[in-house]
């Protein structure tokens, strides 16, 4: 099953949380900031304009509605509320 957004919308699959940074550092639950983590684009709408297949993101779930296909977990937010893109 696929999934496809509409309007400007934006289908993310979340990432798991580090638990490590690259120094060494363990990172618990009481660490993350707000309600901010990364993901990555799966599907985007026909009026997202910034954000295409692939890329990894940063956004704020606060206003998400997340779906459940094929035993797989996803994330429908709306392009206006992701942060930033992450690029390598």
């Amino acid at each position: 099953m696929t999934i496809y957004a509409l309007k400007d919308y934006v289908v993310v699959q979340a990432n798991e949380p580090k638990k490590t940074t690259q120094s060494g550092i363990i990172l618990t639950e009481a660490t993350n900031v707000g309600d901010t983590s990364t993901g990555t684009v799966v599907s985007v709408g026909p009026e997202v304009k910034f954000l295409q297949g692939g890329h990894e993101l940063i956004a704020q779930w606060g206003k998400s509605i997340k779906v459940s296909f094929d035993g797989v977990e996803h994330i429908l937010i709306k392009e206006e509320d992701v942060i930033a893109i992450v690029a390598e």
